[in-house]
């Protein structure tokens, strides 16, 4: 990834976050895909659209354009947060930056704030 960085992404005050409409598969034994993933401190990170609007991915009904953008805008702030913020790990469940997002289903029930 870092070869095809532009120079000041390597700013530390800035936060790159690329977003893609295609699944993101890591090498986790224990994951079949993934809503996203940060390069460590880096400020620097992924998302993926591609399950953001999970009925329609399981049933091929037609997109739900406002769940879809809703639930990207929800990653987006966690990467914000993390990433650009450095903001820890929050308690609280309803948070964009709990613990855990390892399911579309999680990340439905977080709201919109840190």
């Amino acid at each position: 990834m870092n070869r095809n960085v532009p120079p000041a992404v390597n700013n530390l005050s800035a936060a790159f976050i690329g977003i893609t409409e295609e699944d993101i598969y890591l090498t986790r034994e224990d994951w079949a895909w993934a809503l996203g993933y940060r390069f460590g401190g880096l400020g620097k990170g992924i998302i993926s659209s591609a399950r953001m609007d999970l009925r329609h991915f399981a049933y091929n009904t037609p997109l739900d354009f406002n769940l879809l953008h809703r639930n990207l805008a929800k990653m987006t702030s966690r990467y914000i947060g993390y990433l650009y913020y450095g903001l820890g790990i929050s308690q609280d469940q309803r948070s964009v930056v709990r613990e855990d997002m390892y399911s579309i289903e999680a990340l439905e029930f977080v709201g919109e704030e840190f």
